[in-house]
């Protein structure tokens, strides 16, 4: 069958418009997140303006031009296709080796045409080119495609046969008798099954590759699906730690407020009865009470603006036995209520590289949260030690331990229940050690608890050296 090579190469032309335009209404009508889609239809386009230069314009340009840049353009598409494929399974492109590529194929093809070599090494060197380009992006399909779907494995395959197909062709007019008038642009077989072939592959790979996507858009779909299932179930879990954590908070403002308000009316009801001394000891009842809830609301505050990012983080070197001095004397009143002795046996010349809030604020609860569940007449000390990585800070109590069921929730709040009460029947949220945990966190650091029943209890945190 002796098919006008320009008849098939219009047709060649009319259909790669006509998939370029396709693809193009598809990117904007379906696949409007697919910009991969539209770059398809942009090479597609490149295709078609090369078959035109090639075939539809040869004898009215010159027939360099119509050769040389023609087949370049046709070469360009068949790299675009590549680096489209690339950037679809997230590799980075390779623009140069490409442009290096185009540019080599430009010149040999103009070396040849203007040489008294065979032509028909003209279209090996097209076979060539060609067929590297195709079998790379096969390359890329198979390297890189991990999901081994139909449409990646179809799409793959077939550019690897287009490329074998085009090496083949390089072997058959290497060493083949290749009459001078069926070189190119000539009626006989070769050139109908070389152009026909030409055809049905741009068909057939613009095809797999819209299976390629449709794919993807359907899994990313699913995806999308699934992550707004655990979104929603997250948002389901951060709504009952809220209710929790209302409900805590609530259950434990309503004592000591509570408690502040009967102090309050009875000394109001009953002031002519009380003495200075008395007086004096409600007042301090009071003035104890008071404290748990600015503890508490502290706490609050501290947990409110870490968790909107508000609270900054700042690490310096700072001497750590004023730190705890401060934290030591701010408990005083509390531990000569219960008789305990608090100790502050840090090293003076200790120093921590830490942020001084969230450090105060740590050893603020660990200390608050000692005298509370050690006895009259207990012992509660801080003091530190060093390890090959860490300065440890540990604060010691001799208190009634923690069982070791609730050791693996201290510092998880959404595990937690309500706070075991003290020794004298003092409440707290827990949040207190939810807090420690997240602000030892940020210094990347450890918080762990050693703790036997009736013995008392060890909380050390590590903090980095340097």
């Amino acid at each position: 069958m002796n098919i006008d090579p320009r008849t098939i190469l219009i047709v060649n032309l009319l259909g790669c418009l006509i998939m370029s335009f396709g693809l193009w209404t598809a990117s904007i009508a379906f696949f409007k997140r697919a910009k991969f889609v539209k770059e398809w239809a942009i090479a597609t386009l490149v295709q078609a303006f090369g078959w035109a230069v090639t075939g539809a314009l040869r004898g009215i340009i010159p027939d360099v031009l119509s050769i040389v840049g023609g087949n370049t353009l046709i070469l360009v598409a068949l790299l675009y296709y590549y680096t489209i494929i690339r950037q679809f399974f997230d590799r980075p492109n390779n623009l140069l080796h490409s442009s290096v590529f185009v540019i080599l194929f430009a010149l040999s093809m103009y070396g040849i045409y203007n040489s008294d070599i065979h032509q028909k090494f003209r279209v090996v060197v097209i076979s060539l080119f060609n067929g590297i380009a195709l079998l790379l992006v096969a390359y890329e399909i198979f390297y890189a495609s991990k999901d081994h779907k139909i449409s990646s494995r179809f799409t793959g395959y077939f550019f690897g046969f287009c490329g074998i197909f085009m090496l083949v062709r390089v072997f058959i007019y290497s060493l083949a008798n290749i009459p001078p008038d069926q070189v190119a642009f000539a009626p006989g077989p070769i050139q109908d099954v070389t152009y026909l072939f030409f055809f049905v592959t741009s068909v057939m790979v613009t095809f797999g590759f819209l299976h390629m996507v449709a794919d993807r858009f359907a899994s990313d779909l699913l995806t999308s699906e699934n992550n707004l299932q655990s979104a929603l179930k997250e948002v389901q879990n951060l709504n009952q730690t809220k209710d929790k954590f209302m409900s805590i908070i609530a259950h434990d403002l309503k004592g000591p407020i509570g408690g502040i308000h009967s102090y309050l009316n009875l000394i109001d009801e009953d002031i002519h009865k009380y003495t200075k001394e008395s007086l004096h000891k409600e007042v301090v009842m009071v003035k104890d009470t008071s404290s748990e809830v600015y503890n508490l609301l502290l706490n609050l505050l501290s947990w409110a603006n870490s968790q909107s990012g508000e609270l900054t983080f700042s690490p310096t070197k700072i001497p750590l036995h004023p730190l705890v001095e401060s934290v030591v004397q701010v408990h005083t009143s509390l531990a000569n209520n219960k008789s305990i002795v608090i100790q502050n046996q840090i090293p003076i010349a200790s120093e921590v590289f830490a942020d001084s809030y969230m450090i105060e604020t740590i050893l603020r609860n660990l200390v608050s949260n000692a005298l509370k569940y050690t006895p009259v007449g207990g012992n509660v000390r801080v003091h530190s030690r060093e390890t090959s990585d860490q300065v440890q800070i540990l604060v010691s109590d001799t208190g009634k331990g923690i069982p070791e069921d609730l050791r693996e929730t201290l510092f998880q709040f959404d595990k937690k229940k309500m706070s075991l009460p003290g020794t004298q029947g003092e409440r707290g949220t827990g949040l207190g050690l939810v807090l420690c945990k997240e602000f030892v966190d940020r210094h990347g650091g450890t918080l762990v608890v050693e703790s036997e029943l009736d013995q008392g209890s060890d909380f050390i945190v590590g903090l980095p050296k340097g």
